[in-house]
């Protein structure tokens, strides 16, 4: 490939980026019956196709390879900014892609310009409060019974790393509850006996994973912090600006607390297995919204698999488990969770 047709092709990943604004939910308007299902096996992009074979190629690769339904919303736009590129251009960049690894810099840049990675701390409370009083509060009795003292947690599609992070402030209140710890104004001191807790996040995104990775939060306007409540920065440090162009006050989650917590890139759909196993909890929120019903079908399962027997799945409001033999539910007050049959 000539650098001219490098340089249009960088060209196009940067129009491409206008995605990222205005998305909105995408998973309405539904998929179309003929969309159901990605295609199996990989297929070269038509040589001489229009703008329109092109973009439905890359809508059937992109669901192919990370899941993800390109509703008409996106396919609207991605038809757009590839008429305004030129089809040849197009065509350039989508045989490119089609030589590339899923896990390569140019699948991943689409994917995050398809997604958008928008959550902060302690989300959706009141479900966070019954898995706290439920589902943790369970899974430190079974591990105190077995005489264990472990607790295992995923959070699958964790973005920027707050959901983890919230999980683990979740379960050093769960183990202060149980009196295994005392948690003070500055987290926890006073263990008991001691406890390992073993929380991975793991994202699609390397960006967001390296984000996640540092700990290190802003508070400004509708960020990370918008709902957390007085009591848990006592999780977090303050951080020293080091950046002038940027405002607001920068917060590091406290080492004592992100010692509990590990990162790492991982892809829902691919065929390798989940990074953590005999998991005591498993959260996948607000992601299942973009794939397709095979793709659910897929993760639903893969996260049944990496429960330990009795363990909890947490899920965002619209996720309905396929298979009512996978999952018993449980009902708390206007939220539910899952437990594995």
């Amino acid at each position: 490939m000539t650098d001219s047709s490098s340089d249009t092709i960088k060209t196009l990943q940067q129009r491409l980026a206008e995605l990222r604004k205005g998305l909105g939910d995408l998973s309405s308007p539904p998929v179309s019956k003929n969309e159901m299902t990605a295609p199996a096996t990989a297929t070269a992009p038509p040589v001489a196709g229009s703008v329109a074979d092109l973009v439905n190629w890359l809508a059937h690769e992109v669901r192919r390879r990370v899941g993800i339904a390109v509703n008409e919303q996106v396919r609207g736009k991605l038809t757009t900014i590839a008429e305004r590129a030129g089809r040849d251009e197009m065509a350039a960049w989508a045989q490119k892609l089609f030589t590339a690894e899923s896990a390569s810099s140019d699948w991943l840049s689409l994917v995050e310009m398809l997604t958008v990675h928008e959550t902060y701390f302690l989300r959706d409370p009141g479900q966070l409060d019954f898995v706290r009083r439920m589902a943790l509060a369970d899974a430190i009795g079974r591990a105190k019974a077995d005489g264990r003292n472990t607790l295992t947690l995923w959070s699958a599609a964790c973005s920027t790393g707050e959901e983890p992070y919230s999980l683990a402030f979740l379960a050093l209140e769960a183990l202060a509850d149980a009196g295994e710890v005392t948690l003070g104004a500055n987290g926890a001191t006073g263990w008991r006996v001691p406890w390992k807790i073993d929380i991975v996040g793991s994202d699609l995104s390397r960006p967001a994973v390296e984000t996640a990775k540092q700990g290190v939060y802003r508070d400004f306007g509708l960020g990370a912090f918008r709902s957390l409540p007085p009591n848990y920065w006592r999780f977090f440090e303050r951080k020293e600006e080091t950046d002038g162009m940027l405002t607001g006050t920068a917060w590091k989650v406290r080492p004592d607390v992100a010692r509990h917590v590990r990162f790492t890139q991982y892809n829902l759909m691919a065929a390798a297995p989940p990074p953590i196993n005999r998991c005591d909890v498993v959260f996948c929120r607000n992601v299942l919204i973009y794939f397709d019903p095979p793709g659910k079908r897929h993760v639903f399962r893969l996260l049944h698999g990496a429960l330990a027997a009795k363990g909890f799945a947490v899920f965002g409001p619209t996720d309905i488990p396929d298979d009512p033999t996978l999952f018993e539910t449980l009902w708390g007050p206007a939220t539910v969770i899952y437990r594995k049959r």
